[in-house]
């Protein structure tokens, strides 16, 4: 409890992602398209799975 060290870096870490997110306003787009992309390719690799197991 006396050691202020450990309070402070895991908002130093935090920080570091949420602020991009919110100064680029371009960011956050190739985020989102990012994580679809991934969606999608996990997708399609669920359904290619199914259709080797059946």
């Amino acid at each position: 409890m006396s050691r202020p060290k450990k309070k402070s870096p895991p908002p130093a870490e935090l920080s570091p992602y949420m602020l991009p997110t919110c100064d680029p306003p371009q960011a956050h787009p190739k985020v989102m398209r990012f994580l679809l992309v991934l969606m999608a390719g996990w997708l399609l690799f669920l359904v290619a799975m199914a259709s080797d197991k059946l």
